[in-house]
């Protein structure tokens, strides 16, 4: 009972903080489908007992395993957590859970001007759709999303003559995106990201300041460093929405804002978990029932 007891307390907190990194991976799966295993074994030599305390056993430690079992599935499907790689316009599904997308909304073409960044994604669930805004905790078969509000920029380049050029991004969610969605921290905890502009053999990182107050900067900002492709460095500087930036060969526009940033876990169905948690309570208090008549008859 007390492995049944310890794996249903378990569950429940995974249930309560899916996104906590150290409840996930190798060493917590492997813990956890060893006392799944224990408990189906438990539950089998119990249920053929003649004793009803070690029947009640039995069903507390078949409460267990089916905790154990739902936790393990769906930490084996989808994982620890993980930010959604995806660009505005793109639907992401999990290859194992395919009826379950996330569709991040699109956004005006590099010739207009964004006047309202989108705050919501859309989650789809088979046939049914629903919206998730920042601070939302949505569950759908074995994963649970949250979704924060993230730094984005929209860069536009151009040749020194004005003309627009291509920028892609060899690690990005999209190759020809021209949005970077900053999937990465520094090491002093800043957004970064970066593309290159083949035309022009340029390489570019960005890292996105949303300020800085002590010094009378109240609006966000990039500071950026333009480098020769695999080659030396030629500018480092700053950027702006909205002003563009000519230096080191190349014109540089970006527009900056925020854009839903997705992350996704793995956990079990709650309705799994509730009736194995039902299982292992009614198997305690069934145990301890017949455990406390059989201590006063033997007192008798």
């Amino acid at each position: 009972m007390s492995v049944a007891i310890l794996v249903a307390g378990f569950a429940g907190a995974v249930e309560l903080r899916p996104f906590v990194a150290s409840l996930h991976g190798y060493f917590v799966d492997s813990v956890v489908g060893l006392a799944a295993a224990f408990l189906a074994f438990s539950a089998c030599s119990g249920a053929l007992a003649v004793n009803a305390r070690e029947r009640f056993a039995a069903l507390g430690a078949l409460g267990g395993m089916l905790a154990a079992a739902a936790l393990l599935y769906s930490d084996i499907t989808v994982g620890p957590p993980v930010r959604i790689p995806a660009a505005p316009g793109q639907a992401f599904s999990e290859p194992r859970v395919p009826a379950v997308a996330v569709l991040f909304p699109a956004l005006p073409g590099t010739g207009r001007p964004i006047t309202n960044w989108p705050k919501d994604v859309e989650l789809r669930d088979g046939d049914a759709t629903r919206p998730m805004a920042p601070g939302d905790t949505v569950r759908a078969n074995v994963i649970a999303f949250t979704v924060v509000s993230w730094p984005i920029a929209r860069v536009r380049a151009r040749d020194p003559n004005g003309r627009p050029v291509t920028t892609t991004q060899p690690n990005g969610a999209a190759f020809l995106s021209p949005y970077l969605t900053f999937p990465d921290l520094d090491t002093d905890g800043r957004e970064v990201d970066y593309f290159n502009v083949p035309p022009l053999h340029r390489d570019i990182g960005v890292k996105y300041f949303p300020g800085l107050p002590a010094r009378g900067i109240d609006v966000p900002f990039l500071a950026l460093e333009i480098r020769e492709e695999n080659g030396a460095k030629l500018y480092d500087g700053v950027a702006v929405d909205g002003r563009p930036l000519a230096k080191a060969g190349i014109i540089l526009d970006f527009q900056l804002g925020t854009y839903p940033c997705v992350i996704m876990t793995g956990a079990a169905p709650l309705w799994i978990f509730a009736l194995g948690s039902a299982l292992v309570l009614a198997g305690v208090a069934g145990y301890a029932v017949f455990a406390w008549r059989a201590a006063g008859a033997g007192g008798a």
